[in-house]
C-alpha cells in the first residue's frame, strides 16, 4: 500500500494522509499538519519533525480545569477484582491487571488498540479465554446479568442506547438496578422506589423537575449521574467505566470525578477505559496502556507524564523496534 501511496505521488496525484501511526505519517508525508482539539496547531514539512516533536504538538493542552483525584489509603487494600491472560484469539491477546480496593486502574489506548474489545469480553458480551477473578475466586462471566451477580456493574460508553433505559422515569431507572431494595414479596413499594432515586438525586445533585421526569429529556451529564446511579443501586465492588464523559460538559465531568473519589473512599474499586489522556491522569492511581492487542506500559502516579503515556499507546516504547516500512 505505501508503495502504491508513492507512485501515486510521482505521478501527480496528490494525498492526504490521515493517521495516529506516526511512524506511517513521517515515513510518507512530504508536509505535515497537526490537528487538536478540532483546530490546526502546527503545520510545517517533514524534516522538522520527529515522533517526539508531533506528540509534544498534539498534546499541549492544560488540564488543570479537571477535578484531580486524592487518593485513598484503605485499611486492607487487597486485590478486588483481577483478569488473568484474557484474549479474544482476534483483537487481543494475555491481558492480565488487577485492581485494589478504593484504586481506580485506567485502561488508555487508541482506536484498534484492543480497548473497547477488552471492555467487551469483561462484560460478558464477548467471547473470550483466560479468567476473570473477583475476591481471588475465578468467575464464569459469560454475560453483563453475571457480572452484576458477581458485584461487578458497567457504565457503558453509549449512555443512551445502553446505559439509561431513556423512555422511563428517573425514578424507575434507578429502581430497576436492584428490584429486591425496593419490593416485598415481588410487589414494588412505591415509598422505597422514590427514597432510593431520591437518595441519589441528593447525592449527586441531579437537576430534574421530578422523580417522574423521562431520563430522555435530561442533559448529557444529568443522564450520566442517572447511570451511575443505576449502577451504585446494585451496591458494587467494581465499577467498570468505559468513557464515562463522553459528551458531557466540563462541570459535568467535574461533579462525576468528585463522586468517583468518594466511591474509592467508600471502598469501590474503578476500572477506567478512556481514550481521553487528562481524564486518566487526574484520575487514576494507575494507567495502563494498549497498543496493537496487548498492554505495552504501566504507569504509577508518579510517572504520570502526557506524552509519555501517548507514546506508549503508539507503541513508541523503549525497547520497540522501527518499523519496516520506514
Amino acid at each position: 500500500m505505501f508503495q502504491i501511496i508513492r507512485d501515486l505521488r510521482d505521478y501527480g496525484v496528490a494525498v492526504v494522509y490521515v493517521s495516529h501511526r506516526l511512524e506511517e505519517v513521517l515515513a510518507l508525508a512530504d508536509r505535515i499538519t497537526v490537528m487538536r482539539d478540532g483546530a490546526v496547531v502546527d503545520h510545517g514539512p517533514r524534516d522538522a519533525y520527529s515522533i517526539e516533536r508531533l506528540i509534544r504538538k498534539m498534546v499541549g493542552r492544560e488540564i488543570d480545569h479537571l477535578f484531580h483525584r486524592q487518593p485513598v489509603t484503605l485499611p486492607g487494600g487487597s486485590e478486588v477484582f483481577a483478569v488473568r491472560l484474557l484474549s479474544d484469539r482476534k483483537v487481543f491477546k494475555d491481558i492480565s491487571f488487577s485492581v485494589r480496593r478504593g484504586e481506580i486502574v485506567g485502561v488508555a489506548g487508541l482506536p484498534g488498540s484492543g480497548k473497547d474489545e477488552l471492555v467487551e469480553c469483561l462484560v460478558g458480551s464477548r467471547p473470550f479465554t483466560g479468567q476473570i477473578l473477583i475476591a481471588g475466586r475465578a468467575r464464569s462471566i459469560r454475560s453483563p446479568g453475571d457480572l452484576l451477580r458477581n458485584g461487578v456493574t458497567i457504565v457503558p460508553a453509549d449512555r443512551r442506547t445502553a446505559g439509561a433505559i431513556q423512555v422511563l422515569s428517573l425514578l424507575d431507572n434507578i429502581a430497576a438496578a436492584n428490584l429486591k431494595k425496593v419490593s416485598r414479596f415481588g410487589v414494588l413499594r412505591r415509598n422505597a422506589m422514590q427514597a432510593l432515586a431520591r437518595m441519589y438525586v441528593d447525592r449527586f445533585r441531579i437537576k430534574s423537575r421530578s422523580l417522574t421526569q423521562s431520563v430522555a429529556t435530561l442533559s448529557g451529564g444529568n443522564q450520566q449521574k442517572v447511570v451511575l446511579a443505576r449502577n451504585l443501586a446494585a451496591d458494587p465492588k467494581v465499577l467498570l467505566l468505559h468513557e464515562p464523559t463522553r459528551g458531557i460538559d466540563v462541570a459535568a465531568k467535574g461533579e462525576i470525578y468528585q463522586i468517583l473519589n468518594e466511591l474509592t473512599g467508600e471502598g469501590i474499586c474503578v476500572v477506567l477505559v478512556s481514550s481521553e489522556v487528562p481524564e486518566l491522569i487526574s484520575q487514576c492511581d494507575r494507567i495502563l496502556t494498549m497498543h496493537a492487542g496487548r498492554i505495552s506500559s504501566e504507569f504509577e502516579r508518579s510517572e504520570f507524564r502526557e506524552e509519555r503515556i501517548l507514546a506508549a499507546a503508539m507503541g513508541q516504547t523503549a525497547d520497540r523496534q522501527r518499523s519496516s516500512i520506514l
